[in-house]
C-alpha cells in the first residue's frame, strides 16, 4: 500500500478543478437515484401498514366503510359501509320492553349495511327483491332475514345503480358474519362483514331465526 505524503489528496497533481470535478459527476446521478429507492420504500411500507389497519378496523369498529364489490350476473353488489349497534337493556328501557318496533334488546346487535347493485347491461333490465338479502352467521348455517330496509322490490334498468340500506338483528356471539345475496334466477353471491360483538356477561337475550 502506498502512502499518499501529507497535504497530497488522492487526485494527481496535474488534474485540473474542473478534470475533478467531472471526475465527481458520476456518483450524484447513483446517489439520487438511490434516494428514490428509499423513499419509495418507506412509502410503500405506510401504504402496507395503512391498509392492514384498514382491514382490521372493518371488523373491530361500531362503524367502518368496507367497500368491497363483488361481481353478479347483471354488474356489481357493492358494500361500501357497515355499522353495528348494540342492544339496549331493561334498565337503559326503563323496562319497556315489549311493544316498540324496532326494538334490539342487549346481548343483540343490529348490524346495518349500506348496499349499492349496479348494472353493466347494455338493454337488459334485473328485477331485484328484498328476500333477496339474508345475514348468514357462523358457518352458514344461522340465516337472519332483514329486519328494516330502505330498498323495496323493484327492477334495475340498464346501466343503472340503486343504493339503499338493509338491517339485520343477531345475536352478539363473535360469530362470523356475511351478507348474501340471492336472486331467484342468478347465482349467489356472498360478502363478508367481519364478526359480530360479543356480549358481556348476563346479556342472553334471544334473536328469532328465520330460514
Amino acid at each position: 500500500m502506498t502512502a499518499i505524503p501529507a497535504g497530497q489528496d488522492r487526485y494527481p497533481a496535474k488534474m485540473t478543478s474542473a478534470e475533478r470535478t467531472r471526475a465527481t459527476q458520476p456518483l450524484r446521478p447513483i446517489a439520487f437515484i438511490a434516494g428514490v429507492l428509499v423513499l419509495a420504500l418507506v412509502g410503500g411500507l405506510v401504504v402496507l401498514v395503512t391498509a392492514t389497519r384498514g382491514t382490521n378496523n372493518a371488523d373491530l369498529r361500531e362503524g367502518a366503510p368496507i367497500t368491497t364489490s363483488v361481481p353478479t350476473d347483471f354488474g356489481f353488489l357493492t358494500v361500501p359501509y357497515i355499522q353495528k349497534l348494540g342492544g339496549l337493556s331493561p334498565k337503559q328501557l326503563a323496562g319497556a320492553v315489549h311493544g316498540v318496533s324496532g326494538l334490539v334488546v342487549a346481548g343483540n346487535q343490529q348490524v346495518q349495511v349500506t348496499v349499492e347493485l349496479s348494472s353493466t347491461e347494455k338493454s337488459k333490465v334485473t328485477n331485484y327483491r328484498v328476500d333477496d338479502f339474508a345475514m348468514l352467521a357462523g358457518d352458514g348455517s344461522k340465516v337472519y332475514a332483514p329486519t328494516s330496509t330502505t330498498i323495496h322490490n323493484g327492477t334495475l334498468q340498464p346501466n343503472a345503480s340503486v343504493t339503499g340500506h338493509f338491517g339485520f338483528v343477531v345475536p352478539k356471539d363473535g360469530a362470523r358474519l356475511r351478507l348474501r345475496y340471492a336472486p331467484e334466477n342468478g347465482k349467489s353471491v356472498l360478502v363478508e362483514l367481519g364478526h359480530a360483538g360479543k356480549a358481556k356477561p348476563g346479556e342472553k337475550e334471544p334473536v328469532h331465526q328465520h330460514g
